[in-house]
């Protein structure tokens, strides 16, 4: 049986960012200021009067960095040919100053790839990495390291067939992803160390859509602790519902 990945959207975060304003941002916008409307008339505008120097870097990082949330909040309203020519622009443009090319392309992953980024993105960053592909800045040796995440990226993507995994079951049994048959399939990472992991356990726990769809077994739910510290696992199992894979 195929198991297609499907968004499941449990938690949303807003994540607001200040940003000075008056004479710094005068000056590293080349005498322009920048209001977030501008967005609207495309994804360039945002870039479009800074100054990409080193010492913009150095004296306004918080401010590039906003501009840099503003730009990628801007993904969503664009189409991903507008994206992709965007970003071979931004980069095309930010290669005259390596450090400039370099801070920018650390947030960006920071932002679209940490596990931790409200902003996470795998099909957005999937054409960030495809546009630093293309950038003669980089070495041969960065390019392998970006190409190897990027075929991490394109795993598992929405509507694609899942890939299978092996794993040990409280039982101790080596258990495959693919062995269990259900209409549906729920599959949960969690840290036994990590509250807010804690959090979403405990309100899924108390989910009656979830209860009832696994009582009437039309879904099985895999709890999966990646990390490997085995005492933590099984000190947590007890947390674990017995109707759950664990």
């Amino acid at each position: 049986m195929k198991f297609v990945i499907k968004p499941i959207f449990l938690i949303i975060f807003v994540v607001v960012f200040s940003c000075k304003s008056g004479d710094k941002e005068k000056s590293a916008r080349n005498g322009s200021t920048f209001s977030a409307l501008d967005s609207l008339n495309g994804l360039d505008v945002i870039w479009i009067k800074y100054k990409f120097t080193k010492s913009g870097v150095e004296q306004y990082p918080d401010m590039i960095e906003q501009s840099l949330v503003d730009y990628l909040s801007a993904f969503p309203s664009n189409s991903s040919i507008d994206i992709e020519s965007s970003l071979n622009r931004l980069i095309e443009r930010t290669e005259n100053e390596p450090v400039f090319f370099y801070f920018l392309k650390e947030k960006i992953s920071s932002y679209l790839y940490h596990p931790n980024s409200p902003m996470r993105n795998d099909l957005y960053f999937e054409q960030v990495l495809q546009a630093y592909q293309n950038s003669d800045l980089l070495n041969d040796n960065d390019k392998k390291r970006d190409q190897l995440i990027l075929e991490l990226v394109q795993k598992n993507q929405v509507g694609e067939e899942a890939a299978d995994f092996y794993f040990i079951n409280r039982e101790g049994q080596k258990k495959s992803m693919s062995s269990f048959i259900a209409d549906r399939k729920l599959i949960i990472f969690y840290d036994p160390k990590c509250s807010h992991c804690n959090e979403t356990l405990n309100e899924m726990k108390q989910s009656d859509i979830l209860n009832k769809e696994i009582f009437e077994k039309k879904m099985i739910l895999l709890a999966i602790d990646p990390i490997g510290n085995l005492k933590n696992w099984e000190e947590y199992n007890s947390k674990i519902p017995s109707n759950w894979i664990n």
